[in-house]
């Protein structure tokens, strides 16, 4: 029995001792300071409320206990569920405190639970109710009520600021900033902030949870926090995923949670994953590069006018607006074949009937005076009315560009990559194997494992001349931990027309809202008849993680999936889908905080 259980059983016992017969069996229950506010956590953790239970009377007593919960939102109670008790003091933590699963909700509770899986924010009395006393032999004592109060508050989980998603930045030691997360009371817990290599294959979910962290670290009064010099460099090229979690700050818990992480507010208190990817320099602002323009990092530089000369025009690439990038990226689709007589003609009039549609659409939004402003460029959009649909173009017409482009000799087919392999098996596609080696002076922890090893595949087999196609996608790493997500993934996808399976680790992505970009260790399949859209997956999502006395861990519950969703429309255009999903949760692995 630890300390924080000794003092109240020990008070217990010896006013249980001076009381009067008709008292002989009574009890106190307490909230723990940091109460959880998911009744789902109540029926397997002691994060929430436990109770003392003294009997004086001599001989072992049975009871039926019920718990009624009220606020000023509404109330809940659950069935009486029947206890015995020796003689003495007996400690009751949450789990067998009372029946949960029959926990009953009405009001606003009911809808808030039922919604978001905890009790909305306010104060809350909770009544542990013990009736029907009596001993084995069958001797009555009177019932007895005791009350805790706690309080409920749920923040949002803080929102990433810097540095913004999917941005590109070179800033040596960029300065990683969220915005705060407030209680009911004002107060702000403590941070989490996590920072990891994203992987080739990973989505940034997947790297955040399994990968090892570059450094994580809890900050404190703060909602910044520069890149540490102590951990090691950002890497030209290597794009980083990036997380904040609200969690109690250590002066806060108790000795028995000193070793876990205690999240705070919604969503276990984490943010949106976001991602970076660093570059020791970044092109400068204002040099646009068009469709077809300088590769990336070959970008020429701006000339500076000489003093008493006119500016120099603009490039063609800066002249472009919005729409004549939108055509530009349709035409360049396109490519004139060998077999097609008088390909270049035929390409200058699918030019023109693009961009005479492309006009027809745009008709009556805020992009049609912009479009219309290009025909100084390229000439008339389209043909006069009288005559435009009479008069085919030209086969001498030149394409509508600036610059008429010269006599273009005819391109031979390139033929398909055909694999490796006979005709009934081939494989495509390519793998990679990588290790890495990492040293360190100094104390502290290290931030890497000493030495790892990656083997990551992107293969395909096709199958009957590949009308069956079975990508196979795997990461195999030698960073995994037990106190993180699987790092490791497998999956086989094969697909033949509009049918499709899937096996091992696998992303529905069904839409933002019902699994979002979580990966599912199971199958599943996808079908598309016709216009239909038809999806199934069922599988694991997040392993259980237990306790773990040399690192500071959140301990995790198992979770399983059955997700499915039906549609059916154009995706290019109107389509209505819905989609669903049910979660368990199991606490194989796992023991109470």
């Amino acid at each position: 029995m630890s300390w924080k259980h000794a003092i109240p059983l020990a008070c217990l016992a010896l006013f249980g001792m001076s009381g009067t017969a008709g008292a002989q069996v009574q009890g106190q229950v307490f909230t723990v300071k940091t109460a959880s506010a998911y009744p789902a956590d109540w029926q397997h953790s002691g994060n929430f409320a436990n109770m003392v239970m003294v009997n004086n009377a001599g001989q072992p007593v049975s009871c039926l206990i019920e718990a009624l919960l009220l606020s000023t939102d509404g109330n809940g109670s659950t069935r009486p569920s029947y206890r015995e008790f020796p003689q003495g003091p007996t400690f009751l933590p949450t789990p067998v405190l009372a029946d949960w699963p029959t926990l009953a909700l009405y009001g606003k509770l009911k809808s808030s639970v039922d919604k978001t899986g905890h009790l909305p924010d306010g104060t809350y009395t909770l009544t542990i109710h013990c009736l029907n006393i009596r001993t084995l032999g069958g001797q009555p004592f009177p019932d007895f009520f005791t009350n805790a109060t706690f309080v409920v508050s749920t923040p949002q989980p803080p929102s990433l600021l810097y540095p913004p998603n999917e941005s590109v930045i070179a800033v040596p030691n960029p300065v990683f900033q969220w915005t705060p997360t407030l209680r009911a009371s004002g107060t702000q817990p403590a941070y989490r902030l996590r920072v990891v290599e994203t992987l080739h294959g990973q989505t940034p979910l997947q790297a955040i949870e399994a990968n090892y962290p570059l450094f994580e670290i809890n900050v404190q009064d703060a909602t910044a926090l520069p890149y540490p010099v102590s951990v090691p460099s950002l890497l030209d090229g290597r794009t980083y995923a990036w997380r904040v979690q609200a969690i109690e700050p250590q002066a806060a818990l108790t000795k028995t949670q000193q070793e876990l992480i205690v999240p705070v507010g919604a969503n276990e208190g984490r943010s949106q994953v976001f991602t970076f990817t660093w570059r020791t320099k970044v092109r400068a602002p204002g040099v646009a590069v068009g469709v077809g323009g300088p590769p990336e990092g070959g970008a020429p530089e701006k000339a500076e006018p000489r003093r008493g000369e006119a500016p120099p025009a603009p490039r063609w690439e800066e002249r472009k607006n919005f729409a004549d990038r939108l055509v530009e990226a349709m035409v360049a689709r396109w490519s004139p074949r060998a077999s097609h007589a008088g390909s270049q003609a035929d390409f200058a009039v699918a030019r023109r009937a693009t961009r005479r549609d492309l006009r027809r659409a745009l008709s009556g939004t805020v992009f049609a005076t912009a479009y219309d402003s290009t025909e100084s460029l390229f000439g008339p959009t389209s043909l006069p009315a009288d005559t435009a649909a009479a008069t085919p173009p030209l086969p001498g017409t030149a394409p509508l560009d600036s610059v008429p482009s010269p006599p273009q000799e005819p391109v031979a087919p390139v033929a398909a990559a055909s694999g490796l392999g006979p005709e009934w098996l081939k494989l495509h596609g390519g793998a990679s194997i990588s290790g890495e080696t990492y040293s360190r002076d100094g104390v502290g922890s290290p931030t890497r494992p000493f030495h790892s090893g990656r083997v990551t595949t992107g293969l395909s087999f096709g199958l009957m001349n590949d009308r069956l196609r079975m990508p196979l996608n795997a990461l195999i790493s030698g960073d995994q931990v037990a106190f993180r997500q699987n790092i490791n993934q497998v999956g086989l996808s094969p697909r033949f027309r509009w049918a499709g399976l899937e096996a091992g680790n696998f992303a529905p992505q069904y839409s933002p809202y019902t699994l979002a970009d979580a990966t599912i260790l199971g199958g599943g399949l996808d079908l598309t008849p016709k216009k239909w859209h038809l999806g199934f997956a069922t599988g694991r999502i997040r392993k259980a993680i237990a306790v773990d006395p040399l690192v500071a861990v959140q301990p995790q519950f198992a979770r399983n999936v059955i997700a499915g969703r039906i549609g059916y429309g154009d995706p290019l255009a109107n389509t209505t889908t819905t989609t669903g999903a049910r979660i368990t949760r199991t606490c194989t692995g796992t023991r109470s905080g």
